[in-house]
């Protein structure tokens, strides 16, 4: 399906398809984007009193534009996050407004992990983390994903950085 979040994978040795994102995150994202519009529209429209009855529209108006533009942004963020394995990297691309695309090589991560916060659990999804051997925020993260192929592509990543150590160990030699 065209246009969904794509988890592009490029590597064919490993046997990787390539499939789409949950739809799940973005109804997740939508809800909460729900829940901080009617935030800001009930902080507002509730510091006066009921009589100023301009006051609730402001509210209405804010909570309705705060819901469009979040439903629009997280739309778009939904179709642009990529993460891909390919021969030699792991990549994501992500971004709405400053477009970010991380590659990191196999030789670079020190371990990976599945995650699921309370609100995944519930949606039955998870994320997958890539740690690096590079600073804090070079870590990598592609959530979203059903809980089994998160623990797939977690396994499928561990092995592709065993053998790209391996190679990285026969080229020092």
């Amino acid at each position: 399906m065209k246009g969904y979040y794509e988890v592009v994978i490029h590597l064919e040795s490993a046997n990787i398809d390539i499939e789409q994102h949950n739809l799940r995150v973005q109804v997740i994202w939508f809800g909460i984007v729900i829940a901080i519009a009617l935030v800001a529209g009930v902080s507002v429209g509730i510091p006066y009193p009921p009589w100023f009855g301009e006051d609730i529209w402001t509210g209405l108006c804010v909570f309705l534009l705060a819901t469009m533009f979040g439903a629009a942004y997280t739309h778009r963020w939904y179709h642009i996050w990529q993460f891909g394995i390919e021969a030699d990297a792991v990549t994501l691309a992500h971004g709405v407004i400053t477009r970010v695309n991380p590659v990191v090589p196999f030789v670079r991560i020190q371990h990976i992990d599945t995650q699921r916060d309370p609100v995944e659990f519930l949606a039955g999804l998870s994320r997958v983390i890539v740690y690096t051997a590079g600073s804090r925020g070079s870590d990598i993260t592609s959530s979203g994903l059903i809980l089994e192929r998160a623990r797939s592509v977690q396994t499928q990543l561990r092995q592709l950085t065993i053998k790209s150590e391996s190679r990285a160990f026969e080229d020092a030699v």
